[in-house]
């Protein structure tokens, strides 16, 4: 009788796994005193003519803590932490101190129902100096979606999927001399889903081309930019969380300068993951 239950009880559960709707939505889901901390470290390597290789790689910490809605908007709270900023050109080390002028100092970000950032405010008027270069470094280069990481088509998802997602003309400021449009084409695949663990796992393919002007004294160099990003993602399906990213992207700059043809081969790593 113990075994025969045993195998009804099996039965019963197999029967309720399969008929479980297996399509997913892919949406972060915020709620008030929210608290999320994330690792972040960049590189970006260039090989630049003459002068050689050069290196600028920035290791953060960021608490993002949602405090609400106010005025149709949704506030996202961001702070800095931990700041390890530099670059190395040939056997030259430089601290960078611009990201590290931010931490600490919490921001609020203003977010428009379409999950873009409409604008950023310092926390503490005596921060208010700092909202320029917290615009830049949330509002420069306008990729991420507050609320669609994996665009707006991430949805009725089932395991083995795929959709696209294209953005253009992304408006590109990182720096006072720098300004530029980008376009991404993406293609996002659900590889699959651990169940017990709650975790889904996306992979990207995206062809990326940009547009970029940069003053160099009374000159203006523009800059013209292709190449590929691939990323691999964990998303926790409870909480709708990216646990964590791990990405790569190789592009190709060709520019002219000095009355000849330059070209710079560029290579971009992020790795991004969520920590207690």
């Amino acid at each position: 009788k113990d075994n025969m239950k045993k195998i009804i009880l099996f039965l019963f559960i197999l029967m309720a796994f399969c008929s479980e709707d297996k399509n997913f939505t892919f949406k972060y889901k915020y709620y008030e005193g929210q608290k999320v901390n994330y690792k972040k470290e960049t590189m970006i390597i260039l090989e630049i003519p003459v002068v050689g290789e050069f290196r600028m790689g920035e290791n953060y910490s960021v608490i993002d803590e949602y405090l609400g809605e106010k005025d149709g908007f949704y506030i996202l709270q961001k702070t800095i932490k931990n700041v390890i900023s530099s670059s190395v050109l040939g056997d030259r080390v430089t601290l960078d101190r611009s990201l590290g002028a931010l931490s600490d100092i919490p921001c609020r970000l203003y977010i428009d129902s379409d999950g873009k950032v409409d604008h950023v405010e310092p926390v503490g008027e005596e921060y208010s100096y700092l909202e320029e270069d917290f615009e830049m470094k949330y509002m420069g280069m306008d990729i991420d979606n507050s609320f669609f990481p994996f665009g707006k088509n991430a949805k009725n998802i089932s395991i083995g999927d795929s959709w696209t997602d294209h953005k253009d003309s992304v408006s590109i400021v990182t720096a006072d001399n720098i300004s530029g449009l980008m376009s991404i084409s993406s293609v996002y695949t659900l590889d699959k889903v651990k169940a017990k663990k709650g975790v889904a796992y996306i992979s990207e393919v995206s062809d990326v081309s940009c547009k970029i002007f940069m003053f160099i004294g009374d000159e203006i160099v523009e800059m013209h930019n292709k190449g590929t990003w691939e990323a691999s993602y964990k998303y926790d399906i409870a909480a709708d969380q990216i646990i964590s990213i791990q990405s790569t992207g190789d592009m190709v700059s060709e520019y002219e300068m000095f009355d000849k043809t330059l070209k710079t081969p560029m290579v971009y790593i992020d790795e991004t993951k969520r920590v207690k």
